[in-house]
């Protein structure tokens, strides 16, 4: 079975990684894409490639994206990200997913002393 990694802890304005990895046994994967599946009102920006042409057997790939938070003072302490790998393996449409509670510090007000 293939899994993918979201990153735990994430900042409005910082990265956003989720990692595919296939097992040695089987086939390749082929045709790969990474969606971060944001919460709503986020927005997130690949950084990196989302899209991978095949994935070998016992390799992973990583995909980062920015995200941006609706806005500092409307964003929650915790929103949920549902990472999806969409691929071919065998001939056959395969999906997977990696659902996470992400930690958002808020920053604190204009003004506030470091």
């Amino acid at each position: 079975m293939s899994f993918l990694q979201p990153l735990r802890r994430c900042v409005s304005g910082g990265p956003l990684k989720a990692t595919f990895a296939l097992p040695t046994t089987g086939g390749a994967a082929t045709g790969l894409t990474l969606n971060p599946a944001a919460p709503n009102g986020w927005t997130v920006t690949p950084t990196t490639p989302v899209s991978f042409t095949r994935v070998a057997p016992g390799h992973s790939v990583t995909a980062t994206w920015t995200v941006t938070a609706p806005t500092d003072t409307d964003t929650p302490v915790s929103v949920t990200f549902s990472p999806l790998a969409t691929y071919v393996r065998g001939g056959v449409q395969h999906w997977t997913y990696g659902t996470s509670k992400t930690e958002v510090p808020i920053p604190p007000p204009p003004g506030t002393p470091t």
